[in-house]
């Protein structure tokens, strides 16, 4: 996909900055999530693409910001349209990196949806509504698993405004849990 691919499907444009990128990011995952289909199984195949390209969307988006080279439209007079920034000859390939590291996309049980967090430590979630298992990644590509997590925590972590905090007061020692 191309810049303005990723951009439009978060709704932005290039002069977004990173707190934009991550408002957008939330708004569009918290509407697409495919736990939120669950009970429509007709809707839930296209929700779940739609949730994966915001996913990349939002990792490219996020490790351009990272290294420094988003293009940066100029100012412009008040009424004008924006100059669409020059499209690269290829697509740009995500390469998976959380704070300039390396990390594996997804979790052991392979149907669980990542969502990334972008925390100081946490890189991303995900959680299996069935079996009331909460994934986090942390820095490092390190993955534990939370058991019998119930949805209401899930949902109030992501909309937490700090998700380690969150965690260390609300998941971290109140639920059983296993390094993968």
């Amino acid at each position: 996909m191309l810049l303005a691919d990723h951009l439009s499907i978060l709704g932005l444009d290039v002069s977004a900055s990173t707190a934009d990128l991550k408002a957008a990011y939330r708004r569009e995952i918290s509407k697409w999530h495919p736990d939120r289909f669950c009970s429509d199984p007709a809707n839930q195949p296209a929700a779940t693409d739609r949730a994966q390209k915001i996913n990349a969307a939002y990792e490219h988006l996020s490790e351009l910001h990272e290294l420094g080279s988003l293009p940066r439209s100029a100012p412009r007079p008040t009424g004008q349209r924006p100059t669409p920034p020059p499209q690269p000859q290829q697509a740009y390939r995500t390469q998976h990196t959380y704070n300039r590291k390396s990390f594996t996309p997804g979790f052991p049980d392979l149907s669980v949806f990542e969502v990334f967090v972008r925390s100081s430590n946490i890189i991303s979630a995900g959680y299996n509504r069935t079996t009331q298992t909460l994934y986090i990644k942390f820095d490092g590509d390190v993955v534990y698993s939370y058991l019998h997590v119930p949805e209401s925590v899930f949902t109030a972590f992501m909309s937490a405004e700090s998700h380690g905090k969150f965690a260390h007061r609300n998941i971290y020692h109140q639920y059983p849990s296993k390094r993968h």
